[in-house]
């Protein structure tokens, strides 16, 4: 009995090792190609003439290219070396590569991931001031401005990572007596310093990033909500007016169509009396003009005897 359980926990242990290896490889290749092609299209939408003028779009445009270049350094190193890892495939290009590819790829790989968190702290802060002022909405969302941003907070994060050269290079790694590989990683006499430097940058790509977004965002929902607040206290008075209105009694509203009517007929008729008077009055002028209508109005007595 007590060896069918320990072939029962040996199979179950070696099945489950077996599934995280699948999940450790397969898993990242799956989410790392689909945010390759998501980026890759936003670029292509972003690059458009329709888009080209507003700030935002540049902002998310300067995103989309920097997460690109961070997910494919990933593929690159992480999901590649583990593949050469289990199944010895031999497609870990990083890892057998020179110094000089090794210390760029890492110098690229920290500034785009610190680059991508700065670009949408930005942005936020952008939205903030047009949520505020946005009477000043033209000033603010131009697009030499936000170049202006990007160019600082890609030489901040340039500078930043001023210490990857030196910490970084080719190590060999013996997996056995006979074959040596090598990986791209911190050179072993750095790595106490290092840690130093991984601290700090953590709690400058994910910390101190996501407390900003999270503080302006916070912001932004105050000022929307008092804003929703004044626009729903005028639709009640607008609609406490209308009610007042239609509460009124309609007799009031019957004696002043009356008036009103009876006013209109007042000036309808005045209006045709005078226009028969009008009319009247040229044509007794003419008829007294013209020398037949003298005799006419002379037989007229006559006649009329």
């Amino acid at each position: 009995m007590t060896n069918s359980n320990t072939n029962q926990t040996t199979n179950s242990m070696s099945t489950f090792v077996i599934i995280e290896q699948y999940m450790s490889i397969y898993g990242p290749f799956v989410l790392t190609t689909l945010g390759i092609i998501g980026n890759i299209l936003s670029i292509l939408i972003f690059l458009s003439p329709r888009y080209r003028r507003q700030s935002s779009h540049f902002y998310l445009l300067s995103l989309a290219l920097s997460d690109l270049c961070f997910l494919i350094i990933n593929l690159i190193e992480d999901t590649f070396r583990n593949h050469n890892q289990l199944y010895h495939s031999r497609i870990n290009i990083l890892d057998r590569s020179s110094t000089l590819i090794c210390i760029f790829v890492q110098y690229a790989r920290n500034t785009t991931r610190l680059l991508s968190s700065w670009i949408i702290v930005s942005f936020t802060i952008e939205r903030l001031l047009v949520v505020f002022y946005p009477l000043q909405r033209a000033i603010i969302c131009r697009r030499k401005i936000a170049r202006w941003v990007v160019m600082l907070l890609f030489l901040t994060c340039f500078l930043i990572n001023i210490n990857v050269p030196f910490h970084y290079g080719i190590i060999k790694v013996s997996v056995t007596e006979e074959d040596e590989e090598t990986i791209c990683d911190i050179l072993p006499q750095y790595r106490p310093i290092y840690m130093r430097f991984a601290i700090g940058s953590m709690i400058a790509v994910y910390l101190v990033p996501m407390c900003i977004i999270s503080i302006v965002n916070m912001l932004i929902c105050c000022k929307l909500w008092s804003k929703s607040l004044l626009t729903e206290k005028d639709e009640m008075k607008e609609s406490s007016q209308r009610k007042i209105q239609l509460q009124r009694p309609r007799s009031r509203f019957y004696l002043s169509d009356f008036i009103s009517c009876l006013r209109s007929s007042s000036s309808s008729s005045s209006t045709d009396l005078r226009n028969l008077e009008q009319f009247r009055k040229p044509r007794k002028s003419s008829l007294k003009q013209h020398p037949s209508s003298r005799l006419l109005l002379l037989t007229e007595p006559t006649t009329s005897q």
